[in-house]
């Protein structure tokens, strides 16, 4: 509850922010940090050499982690500068994701964007399991002698979830599933991965088709 609490406080913080840069950036490029004569002290940083007015800007902050990008002083679109996505920032404030980021790294080494690819890929399967960390089967996809949950394959066994590609699936089982070959089920020829308790079969594709119990 409290993380969720300190969540939506930077959430609404961050609005806050975005909201008044929005309101006060609509002169020059020099003056947008400027509002009501006073200026406002950011920790924004500007890339080029633009006027604010006419040309299109694009600014981060660092203490937000946030890309800004203006069109002719107008706040157009904004983005994570750390690739981390909504559900990977939601559990960025609790101390879950620092385990979850530790077991990545120990896997993918210096490779940044297969840790961040993996940090999003199983916090937006966390957002969609019923009780998130209190689920009575999370032990069941323990990893690491138990200090993470592999949330995206129990998404997937358990809840449905159909959106993992055989090299996918690979990655984020850090390549521990046994592959047992091609087969056909059910007239159909799958190639079939063994892993935890569960069989895994994937059209010759590389497309998901069906999990099986063992």
């Amino acid at each position: 509850m409290v993380s969720c609490m300190k969540s939506m406080k930077s959430f609404f913080v961050l609005v806050f922010y975005l909201s008044s840069i929005t309101a006060f950036a609509q002169t020059q490029y020099n003056n947008f940090i400027k509002k009501d004569g006073a200026w406002i002290k950011t920790d924004i940083h500007v890339y080029g050499d633009s006027d604010f007015e006419t040309d299109n800007v694009t600014l981060t902050s660092a203490k937000y982690k946030y890309i800004l990008t203006f069109e002719k002083g107008i706040l157009v679109n904004y983005k994570p500068s750390d690739g981390l996505g909504k559900w990977a920032r939601y559990l960025q404030e609790g101390q879950y994701f620092s385990k979850m980021e530790k077991y990545a790294k120990n896997y993918w080494g210096t490779n940044q964007d297969k840790i961040i690819w993996e940090l999003n890929t199983q916090s937006d399967a966390w957002s969609k399991i019923p009780s998130l960390f209190q689920n009575n089967y999370c032990y069941l996809f323990s990893e690491n002698n138990g200090e993470v949950c592999n949330a995206k394959i129990m998404n997937i066994t358990l809840y449905g979830d159909t959106s993992i590609t055989e090299n996918e699936f690979k990655d984020i089982t850090h390549n521990k599933a046994k592959f047992d070959g091609i087969l056909t089920y059910y007239g159909k020829r799958c190639r079939r991965y063994s892993y935890m308790d569960y069989y895994f079969l994937f059209e010759e594709d590389g497309t998901f088709y069906k999990v099986v119990e063992k």
